[in-house]
């Protein structure tokens, strides 16, 4: 049996295909705030393809995920190992490590109360 959001159809349509098909027709659409969309078609894919700053900013965002994921991937493990470890203090190195994400929820729940 298979659980969890996703797994209902409805939602999949909800969270996943209706977003999907909207971003696509509005991609080829000029959409004002008020007033009808014109069609454009792929004219601003093709428009994008003959910029310059277009390439520039798709090898920079290569390059950036490129250099900057497996530092961080390796990072997240050594921690990982760390906080499953039995070693002397570890206590408070576990404390410190989950304390933000543990007290993530009481921030919005003080919003606004002055904590």
């Amino acid at each position: 049996m298979r659980c969890g959001l996703l797994a209902e159809p409805g939602n999949r349509v909800t969270l996943f295909i209706f977003p999907f098909i909207m971003t696509m027709w509005m991609s080829l659409h000029h959409s004002p705030v008020l007033g009808p969309a014109n069609f454009l078609g792929a004219q601003d894919y093709v428009d994008m393809t003959c910029d310059g700053r277009f390439w520039s900013s798709l090898w920079f965002t290569t390059l950036e995920t490129l250099l900057d994921t497996p530092p961080i991937f390796v990072l997240a493990f050594v921690l990982a190992l760390l906080v499953n470890t039995a070693l002397r203090g570890i206590g408070i190195f576990r404390t410190i490590y989950f304390i933000p994400s543990s007290s993530a929820w009481a921030r919005p729940a003080c919003c606004g109360l002055g904590c």
